[in-house]
């Protein structure tokens, strides 16, 4: 006769294994969902997000085996069991069939504006509860934080000792040597290539800045918004809530910037021309008689606040344009190829351009592609009330400028070709390839990851690439620097010599890319309708993440998995929720769902 296990808050979470299921001399932990207790259905992928968390950070401990989900399930399966919830006694039968040792487990709480994760340790044999702890946390990055401090006390309570877990590879704190801002990196997989081969070699180079402590003068400011304000700015406030982060832009402009606004809906005005911002009330007070209109010309606003800026362009200050639109553009040009090849333009005479996405309604690609193009940044702001958080976030970095027009130029001296560029865009050059990177601001990292087929060495050692930095120094005054540095890669036959001398921080941001190119590719198959493709997309990615991430400890791997692990969840609901003959794509919620996907692939490829 069937019987019928009831198991805590959900499915049980796992990590891999060694292949015994219980391995000697090592404590067997089983790792319950959590309970969503926050109210929100938003939050329903944290459920298995965050234990899988704590399966990657407590796997790490050797004296600690995490049992495995598949292989939990399968046993269960074959004693015809079926999980389904938790009832008071069912720790022990749960040990018992699983050989668990220690069940871990938990809830998510909404703590005022906030997140709590609450977790508990229990042991098997007891039933009792041998740890119980709890963190609060308000933004993904303090979800991985949250989860690495649990899983030290969880590791200590375990184990009897003070743990410490690996929480990246990636350094901590941004080093920069001697006394410049600015450092330049070219980190290689491997100083050792496959002789005679033809496969693919990946390096990462970029330009790193460390903190900038704000000076009396800073790089000064010439800056138009370009807002639209066509009807639907109207709803929710938007038209409000914008108008307000532009006052509070003007406030923290100095005397010696340039500001100016255009505003847009089919028609294109001037409403504010190039001006130095003295009589910052006034302008604030103009501001706040902005009234909504007709329809979204955004190219024509794109390229009046393009010609704003050229009136007072100089070397050496911030030239930019801000984009405000929540439509997608209906008037004037309006393929979005087109207008992105404006920014493109626009972006070799010195001008960049950053993109605020509002709302659910405009063209999340479009935007995305005219602030890669424009050499600056996109923000996806899906409710009216972050306008502000996010237009605070842009002035941060314009009032933090260390370098401009920064530039990576890759030459393959001994015949290497490029296979590709993850991170940025890039140009093809007599000889190589050009990457555009625009201004860097205080504490910004922008890294690119390249692959290359080597060129067939001629002796011992070999040039694989050849990187030349540029940049404009806006802080110490050095004026244009470059400096070039080589790629060197020894070629052998010798595989074991290479499987010895591979840098994880590269080979992780392989993985990483290889992930968010996954992740692309599915929401393109949502797009087109193949939902199902989409699904078994979503699963081989999370895949791919948990096995790198038993590789190499890292922030921005773990942060994939609750993008993936969130899409996924959103993706089910629209699925299940969708009636016969309803346009999933029409909605609110399937709006939201991509461009919030893609904001975060974005976010995560520019490592923000």
């Amino acid at each position: 006769m069937k019987k019928t296990l009831l198991l805590g808050t959900a499915l049980i979470t796992l990590v891999l294994a060694a292949a015994p299921l219980t391995p000697q001399n090592r404590m067997i932990v089983a790792i319950l969902d959590f309970t969503n207790s926050t109210g929100d259905s938003a939050n329903n992928y944290l459920q298995a997000a965050i234990p899988e968390m704590f399966s990657t950070n407590l796997a790490q401990n050797p004296a600690i085996t995490v049992l495995e989900r598949d292989r939990v399930e399968k046993l269960l399966k074959e004693k015809g069991l079926i999980m389904s919830g938790l009832a008071e006694g069912d720790e022990s039968k749960i040990g018992k069939i699983l050989a668990a040792e220690q069940l871990l487990t938990g809830s998510i709480i909404k703590a005022g504006t906030v997140l709590r994760i609450d977790v508990r340790l229990v042991e098997v044999a007891t039933g009792k509860i041998i740890a119980s702890e709890k963190h609060q946390c308000a933004s993904v990055n303090e979800i991985i934080d949250s989860v690495d401090v649990l899983s030290e006390t969880v590791l200590a309570r375990l184990t009897g000792k003070p743990a410490r877990i690996v929480r990246d590879i990636e350094p901590a704190v941004i080093s920069v040597t001697g006394d410049s801002l600015v450092s330049m990196e070219l980190l290689q997989e491997n100083p050792y290539y496959l002789a005679r081969s033809n496969k693919p070699y990946h390096f990462r180079t970029g330009f790193i800045a460390k903190e900038l402590k704000m000076k009396k003068e800073r790089v000064p400011l010439n800056i138009c918004v370009v807002l639209d304000r066509s009807g639907s700015m109207d709803e929710q406030g938007k038209l409000d809530y914008a108008k307000q982060s532009i006052a509070f832009v003007i406030k923290n402009l100095a005397k010696s910037d340039i500001f100016s606004l255009v505003t847009y809906d089919d028609a294109v005005e001037v409403y504010i021309p190039p001006t130095a911002v003295t009589d910052k009330n006034a302008l604030s007070e103009k501001v706040s008689k902005i009234e909504t209109g007709g329809s979204t010309n955004l190219s024509g606003g794109m390229l009046e606040g393009y010609e704003q800026v050229k009136k007072n362009f100089k070397a050496n200050q911030v030239n930019r344009v801000l984009l405000i639109s929540d439509g997608l553009a209906n008037v004037g040009v309006t393929e979005p190829d087109q207008i992105q090849q404006i920014a493109r333009g626009q972006s070799k005479s010195g001008i960049s351009i950053s993109t605020f996405g509002v709302g659910q309604s405009f063209n999340e690609i479009l935007m995305t592609g005219i602030a890669e193009y424009g050499n600056a940044n996109y923000y996806y702001i899906d409710k009216p009330d972050k306008i502000a958080d996010i237009f605070s976030r842009e002035l941060k970095g314009l009032l933090a400028v260390v370098a401009q027009n920064c530039t990576l130029t890759i030459g393959f001296p001994e015949g290497g070709t490029i296979e590709g560029v993850s991170g940025y865009k890039y140009e093809t050059t007599p000889g190589g390839i050009a990457i555009k990177l625009g201004d860097l601001v205080s504490e910004e990292k922008k890294l690119a990851l390249i692959r290359i087929i080597p060129g067939a060495a001629q002796g011992a050692r070999a040039v694989a690439a050849r990187v030349t930095y540029t940049y404009d120094d806006v802080v110490t005054g050095r004026g244009r620097v470059t400096e070039s540095r080589d790629a060197v890669i020894t070629p052998t036959a010798d595989q074991e010599l290479i499987s010895k001398n591979y840098i994880p921080t590269v080979l992780k941001d392989v993985d990483m890319f290889a992930s968010t190119d996954l992740m692309q590719k599915t929401m393109e198959m949502v797009d087109s309708g193949r939902l199902d493709d989409a699904k078994k997309n979503l699963d081989t990615n999370l895949a791919l993440m948990r096995g790198s991430l038993k590789k190499y400890q890292s922030r921005e791997l773990k942060r994939q998995v609750l993008n993936i692990m969130e899409y996924k969840e959103s993706l089910d609901q629209l699925s299940k929720s969708a009636a016969p003959g309803y346009k999933m794509e029409e909605s609110d919620d399937y709006q939201r769902m991509q461009k919030s996907g893609r904001s975060s692939q974005y976010e995560l490829m520019k490592k923000k």
